[in-house]
């Protein structure tokens, strides 16, 4: 449990650091909302490289995708749903530890941002995920 807490303290940081909102903490997920892809893969940038530096042997992984989400009120907490919700949920269960997984089409703008990073870049997938009737052309950053 206390590394949880740290994981979802450290995400929670620079979310905010970089513009983001928390909208809600689900066990060692965060799910944050940004107004820019850039934003997002920023913050996903830092957090992973953060986690890997500390040596806290703490992983983490980033699922980023983009549309318009809904929110709703309820008895605990503030939530939201939509496709770019849920994406993000499936995305999450393939993409590897200390990596990003996008929408390949949001990649292109966002790749000078990680320009003096250290990574590897996966070859596109094409995925089929659970809800969504269309293949969805995906790409994995790990982050070295």
């Amino acid at each position: 449990i206390t590394k949880m807490i740290k994981h979802n303290n450290v995400c929670t940081q620079f979310i905010k650091k970089y513009g983001g909102i928390p909208i809600k903490e689900l066990g060692d997920a965060v799910l944050a909302e940004f107004m820019s892809v850039s934003q997002a893969i920023s913050c996903a940038k830092e957090t992973i490289s953060y986690l890997k530096n500390s040596k806290c042997d703490i992983c983490t992984k980033v699922s980023i995708s983009l549309g318009r989400i809904e929110k709703i009120k309820t008895r605990k907490e503030p939530d939201v749903y939509g496709i770019p919700v849920n994406l993000c949920s499936r995305m999450s269960e393939i993409v590897d530890n200390d990596s990003i997984i996008i929408e390949e089409s949001l990649l292109a703008a966002s790749l000078p941002l990680l320009e003096n990073t250290p990574m590897t870049l996966h070859p596109t997938k094409s995925q089929t995920f659970h809800g969504f009737s269309k293949k969805i052309r995906v790409k994995q950053i790990q982050i070295c």
